[in-house]
């Protein structure tokens, strides 16, 4: 009896603190590969306080954004549950803002802000971090139910149920395991946490071995599309280069368009040269107007340049005016200048019609200058309802006052119609008066 006991001590220890009712079963001997260590949980998961459920947890170090955080703040809004660091460790994880008053706290956040502003492409500091892997098994089942991932410094609801932690592990060994994993899944929703689980581990060939493999296999396509996404978060020529492919060929549209999503979030200039090209020549509209969308989010000094060329130029309409859409996303003068001119002289009326609308979700003087000039001097009665209708999308201070006196003094009976049909739409007490004003005098 004496050395069973013996062999449980050195198997676990149970860390319980006042007020906490989780149970953590920490491995004492974390020497052995992950393998093992693994195997020796679920063996030990057998016996009767399992019997409702439990779940199995490791950590990897990673380096990450000093402000960025892998988990859920909102799982513990007022901040009183422990953080898996003081589960784990039996210790608490300080953060740096603990000892701060609440005015000094508002500083360093104010003057986060500014630095923010004044360097907005100034990398994050980068910190070695702790992430957890948690694995759930329930009561019913002898495979994994669920998978959470999170920083230690950060509470994790695990349900009261037991965890028995294995200890920590390196990226090589973890990467190894959850492959292993993958293959042995049965449901796509953990084959999808697992693909995270994969990609979330540093930049490496094996990484992109795995997430290679899948997006080339006959998956499902939102399994594929998951490890299309992962994938663009590891930047290298080989992977761009599998992107660029499977935006071009693959059987999926919906997976077409994650490598294209994917493509964007890439910042080499190489990037940016594919996701130019897939908006010019990509075999499938579907495609072309993906890319020309995520131009659109791009801060490219090339983005309104071809974006323009495709508004103007481009044979399909429809892809003129996801072009034209695109242009209204830039945050520049020069989208806005380019928005005016197709406004005016977009040779097809209905892509008019499209420029002249977004350029009223643009709030600069400008815009409203020329929606005013349109509203007005157009001939066609059909491009100044449409400028009216702009108009009216601009903040009240700029939209109301020329509604106003476009609803009084237009010379076209139909725009001041248009005009009158929107003030009625907003709850300004100056577009109530004009029409109060309107009806007594006629």
């Amino acid at each position: 009896m004496k050395k069973i006991i013996r062999v449980s001590l050195l198997l676990t220890i149970f860390l319980t603190t006042l007020g906490c009712s989780q149970t953590v079963i920490k491995q004492t001997n974390q020497s052995q590969n992950l393998k093992n260590r693994w195997e020796r949980a679920v063996k030990k998961s057998k016996s009767s306080e399992y019997r409702n459920g439990f779940w199995i947890g490791y950590s990897i170090n990673r380096l990450m954004g000093e402000n960025s955080f892998t988990g859920s703040f909102h799982s513990d809004r007022f901040g009183k549950e422990k953080s898996l660091a003081e589960l784990v460790y039996g210790k608490k994880v300080k953060s740096q803002e603990e000892n701060l008053t609440d005015d000094q706290k508002v500083r360093k956040a104010a003057k986060k802000v500014l630095n923010e502003i004044e360097n907005p492409n100034k990398p994050e500091k980068m910190v070695l971090k702790e992430i957890a892997f948690l694995f759930l098994f329930d009561k019913a089942s002898k495979n994994i139910n669920e998978i959470k991932m999170s920083n230690l410094s950060l509470y994790v609801d695990l349900d009261d149920l037991p965890l028995i932690w294995i200890g920590k592990t390196n990226d090589t060994e973890s990467v190894n395991f959850l492959e292993k994993q993958y293959s042995k899944a049965r449901s796509d929703e953990i084959k999808e946490d697992l693909i995270t689980a994969v990609a979330i581990h540093k930049t490496s060939d094996q990484v992109v071995d795995f997430l290679s493999k899948i997006i080339l296999s006959k998956q499902s396509n939102d399994i594929r599309e998951k490890a299309v996404f992962w994938i663009g978060e590891h930047e290298t020529k080989r992977t761009l280069k599998l992107l660029i492919k499977t935006a071009q060929k693959d059987r999926s549209t919906d997976v077409r368009g994650k490598a294209v999503f994917s493509i964007h979030r890439m910042e080499t200039e190489k990037a940016n040269d594919a996701l130019v090209d897939l908006a010019y020549n990509a075999n499938k509209r579907q495609v072309r107007e993906k890319a020309i969308f995520w131009l659109g989010q791009k801060d490219s000094p090339k983005s309104a340049r071809i974006l323009e060329d495709i508004a103007t130029n481009d044979a399909n309409k429809k892809i003129q005016q996801k072009a034209i859409f695109g242009l209204s996303q830039l945050n520049d003068d020069k989208s806005t200048d380019v928005l005016i001119k197709l406004a005016k002289k977009h040779p097809n009326k209905e892509s008019r019609k499209k420029a002249i609308f977004w350029l009223g979700q643009k709030a600069s003087k400008k815009a409203a200058e020329t929606l005013v000039d349109m509203a007005v001097n157009e001939n066609d009665i059909e491009i100044q309802k449409k400028a009216i209708f702009a108009l009216a999308q601009l903040d009240n201070d700029k939209g109301v006052p020329v509604l106003i006196k476009l609803a009084k003094t237009h010379p076209s009976r139909e725009v001041r119609k248009k005009a009158i049909f929107w003030l009625g739409q907003t709850d300004d007490p100056r577009a109530i008066e004009t029409l109060v004003e309107i009806v007594r005098k006629h």
